[in-house]
């Protein structure tokens, strides 16, 4: 008696979340087909954190398995710099998801390019090199460099820059304590 309540439980909780799955489904379409991207990309500027992290937020569920909408960023006059520009975040939170963002974006044609042009790889590198758990940035990179081949000189040499850099400002702390 009690396994079959249980089961009974267990049918009727997936029901629901089949539900919410659907509908869930059914408002990103809605939000796609009603321009409702252009909007999300546009909130990735706010001076606002919150609101950058929501719109970032509501992008990566709006993309995810959904490669003609992220198509839509990639083609969107200055959808691939917005998504960029979250990596020059103060805010650790807000660069990882534009490292999301950008995971999902270099899978498409143009948009490996894009990344690369909007100073997307060195960002990118640099958060590699600054995070103590790197996994989001390193696919991000290891994506860029699948798609075009070509594109892992870029990195290269953002590596190099980026390490320079740090050696310099580490050299310049050391000599500043002393």
């Amino acid at each position: 008696m009690r396994s079959q309540l249980q089961y009974l439980q267990w049918q009727l909780l997936h029901e629901r979340l089949s539900g919410v799955r659907r509908c869930a489904e059914e408002n990103r379409t809605i939000i796609a087909n009603k321009n409702g991207i252009r909007p999300l990309v546009g909130l990735l500027h706010s001076r606002d954190r919150r609101v950058q992290e929501g719109a970032a937020r509501a992008l990566l569920n709006m993309l995810a398995g959904h490669d003609e909408y992220t198509r839509k960023v990639v083609d969107m006059n200055n959808g691939v710099s917005a998504v960029v520009a979250l990596l020059r975040s103060e805010q650790l939170t807000v660069r990882r998801l534009g490292t999301m963002l950008l995971s999902m974006i270099n899978h498409h044609d143009k948009g490996d390019e894009l990344i690369v042009r909007e100073g997307g790889a060195t960002l990118l590198v640099k958060e590699l090199l600054n995070n103590s758990a790197p996994l989001p940035e390193l696919k991000a990179i290891c994506g860029l460099v699948h798609h075009n081949p070509s594109i892992s000189l870029v990195v290269a040499d953002a590596v190099q820059e980026v390490s320079l850099s740090l050696s310099r400002a580490r050299a310049l702390s050391l000599s500043l304590s002393l």
